[in-house]
């Protein structure tokens, strides 16, 4: 491709017409009318369980990605985003959107749905390791379909508004019904002696025809908490719903989070339930280099690690508690083995030493409302260390 593009411009000779290749957060190339965006990101991880479970210390290639995307006639954005974490490269975002007016755009394809606080984030800038329990547990993330979203007021209300199939990503629909997802943020005032604050909502819903069996949920740590039994079926319509506040000043920040997933129609050998999974969370950081905390981007250091010149990056403390609670009728009725409750407390140390690359450490400390079998042995408590190192370009 490089030398492909050595050849045409040193055949072009009108500068309107020449490609422009730069580098910013990727490998950028620069067309009269259309742009190309080249970049990728990999996280690896280390699982070090500290009590609580007989699971050996591991390290785990998180995630691996590459990214495609870019503008086609200065109006239409695309993008194709894949997956190499696993045993084979899959899709993770594939769509084209049209974007002229930033009040009203619109895009189609596979991408995430519109829903949640830490859902909307990347998982590369995110403040902990892994996102809260009850939001890794019930994010729809990305989907098939298609969204009408914007920004207005000045950028001080945020939208979205979807319809999709509902089933994730790179699954085809199961039933005729589709998933319709809704999100607003606003920001009601600016001030800087305060800070932003972003208050929101977000809702999806739809009929669904999944087959549950071995479905889990997971600690941070990645230990299955709730296990739902084989044969469970889930005929009937599934309502998420959360509710999010935001709070940013220089390098200081709150987030916090209440969702909820209703489960209507679940099914066991003939008998029927309804149910409801919940759960909060409250997420607070600081850096104490005094950087800004950015939202959904990376924190730029004051001065990027060199011991030689005297710059260390930018260190972040990190604190987060958070609850879960489903219906104990799931466990009474024979739906699902585990424990209904998990509160868990996570402390952290995230270092920037460049924009481009990030280090986290996290203790986290589980407890749960009922004994589980970790490692073979009975406990309701959990310790672990995580750390991960990630880089993207």
């Amino acid at each position: 491709l490089l030398e492909r593009l050595r050849m045409l411009e040193a055949e072009q000779t009108d500068p309107e017409t020449r490609m422009v290749t730069v580098y910013d957060d990727g490998f950028v190339f620069l067309g009269r009318d259309d742009t190309l965006k080249v970049g990728g990101w990999f996280q690896n991880d280390v699982r070090i369980p500290t009590s609580g479970t007989a699971a050996p210390t591991e390290f785990v290639t998180r995630r691996a990605r590459a990214d495609l995307r870019g503008t086609l006639e200065y109006h239409f954005g695309y993008r194709l985003y894949t997956d190499f974490s696993g045993s084979s490269g899959k899709l993770q975002e594939g769509w084209l959107d049209y974007h002229r007016d930033p009040a009203f755009r619109v895009r189609v394809g596979q991408f995430k749905e519109p829903f949640s606080l830490e859902s909307s984030y990347s998982a590369r800038w995110i403040d902990g390791v892994e996102r809260s329990i009850i939001v890794t547990t019930i994010q729809p993330a990305e989907d098939l379909g298609l969204m009408v979203f914007g920004k207005t007021v000045g950028g001080r209300v945020e939208y979205a508004v979807g319809w999709f199939n509902g089933r994730g990503k790179n699954k085809a629909d199961t039933n005729s019904d589709s998933d319709l997802a809704a999100r607003v943020v606003v920001q009601p005032f600016r001030a800087r002696s305060f800070g932003s604050l972003y208050l929101g909502g977000s809702v999806t819903t739809g009929n669904q025809d999944d087959d549950l069996s071995g479905k889990v949920f997971r600690t941070a740590p990645r230990s299955a908490f709730l296990t739902f039994a084989d044969g469970v079926m889930h005929i009937g319509d599934r309502t998420r719903s959360s509710v999010e506040l935001e709070w940013v000043r220089g390098p200081a920040s709150v987030k916090t989070e209440y969702l909820m997933s209703d489960f209507d129609g679940l099914s066991l050998n003939g008998t029927t339930l309804d149910a409801e999974v919940r759960g909060w969370y409250v997420t607070a950081t600081y850096l104490l280099t005094g950087e800004d905390k950015p939202r959904n981007k990376p924190v730029l250091p004051l001065r990027n690690f060199d011991p030689s010149d005297g710059g260390w990056g930018a260190w972040e403390l990190v604190a987060r508690y958070e609850q879960f609670r489903a219906d104990e009728a799931l466990f009474t009725a024979g739906f699902a083995t585990g424990t209904d409750r998990v509160r868990a407390w996570t402390v952290g140390l995230n270092w920037w030493p460049n924009k481009h690359t990030k280090l986290m450490l996290n203790y986290v400390r589980s407890r749960f409302g009922a004994p589980l079998s970790l490692g073979g042995a009975p406990t309701t408590s959990e310790e672990a260390l995580l750390l991960r190192q990630q880089y993207n370009f």
